[in-house]
This record gives structure tokens, sequence and C-alpha cells, in this order.
């Protein structure tokens, strides 16, 4: 019995230097004062639960919730390594990762959380790491929809953009006609009037050329 108990400390020992050695090692590459606060409460909460032998099931519930979505950020950066991130997968990543995120950080945190508040055996150190680490999902949270909100309202302008320089590629331009190397402008301008092959400006009446033009024609047409 007594060896059984000393082999599963050790192997929990084991499990807990690990973890917090990749806490440690990601805190020296980490951007932002989010994620190192992030790995900070991590590593105190996991060193609190192996000194005190408590909080067991909810330290490995927060870090289960906290990882889940890990893999989908080391695609994200393999996608932005290999220049693929700006593509159809790309889209699929960032928006599985916002909605796992958003369900389990969030919505399954919240109730979480309040479950744990409102149990009769919790104590104010529970109470009082659930709370922080709980915030700091909600901060990770508004930074993510910041991002979202950001990169797809680009997208649509950029969208826009497009549509509007096709449409106008498509759309008619301006005649003219290039005779010795001048551009003389035919059609209604300045409030032309056509009629009857003539053109009125400021009521006067002056005949349309419409014969040939030497050194070529250029025209276009509606």
């Amino acid at each position: 019995m007594y060896s059984s108990n000393l082999n599963m400390v050790i192997i929990v020992y084991i499990k807990y230097l690990i973890n917090v050695y990749y806490l440690v090692s990601g805190s020296c590459f980490v951007s932002g004062p989010v994620m190192l606060l992030h790995h900070t409460l991590s590593i105190a909460g996991l060193s609190v639960t192996f000194a005190m032998k408590t909080y067991g099931i909810e330290i490995v519930t927060t870090i289960f919730g906290a990882e889940f979505t890990n893999p989908l950020l080391q695609l994200r950066w393999f996608l932005k390594e290999t220049n693929n991130y700006d593509s159809l997968l790309g889209d699929i990543v960032d928006i599985s990762f916002m909605a796992l995120f958003g369900i389990l950080r969030i919505g399954l945190g919240t109730i979480l959380l309040y479950a744990h508040l409102t149990m009769p055996t919790t104590d104010w150190l529970g109470s009082l790491g659930g709370t922080c680490i709980y915030s700091v999902g909600w901060l990770f949270w508004i930074s993510i929809v910041q991002y979202g909100y950001k990169k797809y309202k680009r997208r649509h302008l950029q969208s826009k953009a497009r549509l509007e320089k096709k449409k106008d590629q498509n759309g008619t331009s301006p005649c003219t006609s290039k005779t010795n190397g001048h551009s003389n402008h035919v059609g209604y301008t300045n409030g032309e009037i056509e009629q009857n092959g003539h053109s009125e400006v400021n009521g006067n009446l002056r005949k349309r050329q419409t014969g040939d033009i030497s050194n070529g024609v250029n025209g276009c047409n509606n």
C-alpha cells in the first residue's frame, strides 16, 4: 500500500515538473502581459494544488479548457510560416479557434465557476484562483473578438473595392479622338445638347466633325 502511494506521488511530481517547465519555458517567448499573467497563474495554481493536495479536479479542468484550443494556435503558426495563412484553411482554423474558445473558456467556464462559487465547501483561495484565471480568459476573449472583427472587416472592404474596380473597368469610358497627338473629347460636355448632328453651346450652334480624321481615330462604344 505504501509503495503504491509512493509511486503515485512520484508520478504526480514528475507531471507537475513537466507542466511547470512547459509554462516557464513558454513564458520566455510569450508576447504581451496577458499571456504572461496566464502562465503565472497556471504555475501558481499547479504549485498550490501540489503543495496542499487539493483543488485537483478544478486545476485539471482549468488546464484542459485552457489547452484544448492550443493545437489550433500551433496550426495557425505553421500556416503563417509557410505562407498559407491567407487561405480557406486559415479561415477555418481562425473561426474554429474563436468558436471553441468562446464555448469552452467563456460558456462552459462561466458555468463551472458559478458551480464552484456556490458550493458550500468552497474556500477563499479556490474562489480567488478560479476568478483570476476566469478573468484572464475574458481578457483573451476580448482580444480575439477585436482581432476577428478587424480581420473580416478588412476582408469585406477589400472584396468591396475589388468589385467596384471590376465594375468601373466594365463600365463606359470617355470617348476621345486623337488628331496630331491632341485628344479631343467627343460627346456632351458643359451642357452641350445634340440636335440633328449639331451641338448647341450657350445658344451657338456648331457643326460636329464627322469625317475622317488624319493620323487615326480613337473612339469607344458605350
